[in-house]
């Protein structure tokens, strides 16, 4: 998903009620994510 692609037509309408969510959970996600396969590699060194 393209965030300028969501970002403009917001703009244009003026709806700009959830878009917060649009972009923060992308970041939220990574964020799990990242600490997720983190752990795990960590876990796996000698």
């Amino acid at each position: 998903m393209n965030h300028a692609r969501s970002l403009a037509p917001a703009l244009v309408s003026g709806v700009l009620d959830n878009l917060w969510l649009y972009w923060s959970a992308t970041f939220v996600g990574t964020s799990i994510v990242a600490l997720i396969i983190r752990r795990m590699t960590v876990s796996k060194r000698p």
